[in-house]
């Protein structure tokens, strides 16, 4: 909700799939959000990653995707 908050503010637009700029400043907010969030978790051992999970500058690759993702997705939903 932040993030979109965030890109109305800046471009006014309840849809942000109305705009393609939008949706790539959202996406970007949201993956900053997650390898921001993962890095931190990870070093303070909140978790860790399984032999197996391709990493992206030390995080994981699905869970620093997963918030843009499902963000976009929800706008597909829900406008």
């Amino acid at each position: 909700m932040v993030f979109y908050l965030i890109t109305y503010a800046i471009f006014g637009s309840v849809n942000p799939l109305d705009n393609w700029m939008q949706v790539a400043v959202f996406t970007v907010i949201a993956l900053m959000f997650a390898f921001i969030d993962e890095k931190i978790s990870v070093n303070l051992g909140r978790w860790e990653y399984g032999p197996k999970m391709p990493l992206v500058y030390g995080v994981g690759l699905t869970p620093f995707l997963e918030l843009a993702v499902t963000g976009i997705f929800s706008f597909y939903l829900l406008l």
